[in-house]
């Protein structure tokens, strides 16, 4: 998702009367781990961080994505494909 679609769609969601206090999904469908982001980030920043893993936390979700079917009712045609 690109940032001007991403404005676009927090701009319709707050404009919307049918969405007062419902929660709904803006973003991509695309699954991201917390590894692929700092990836991410690293690759932006030029930098390299020293990773640690505590094996012992608990594990919680291995990535998150949005689930955007909501989204799509409210959103759709508006939002850009690059």
């Amino acid at each position: 998702m690109y940032i001007d679609d991403c404005v676009q769609g927090i701009d319709k969601i707050m404009h919307c009367d049918d969405l007062i206090a419902t929660p709904i999904n803006l973003g991509s469908s695309e699954l991201v781990s917390i590894d692929t982001l700092v990836s991410k980030v690293e690759k932006i920043a030029d930098k390299k961080l020293q990773r640690s893993y505590d094996l012992n936390a608990p594990r919680g979700v291995g990535g998150r994505n949005s689930d955007i079917p909501s989204s799509r009712k409210f959103l759709i045609g508006s939002l850009t494909r690059r």
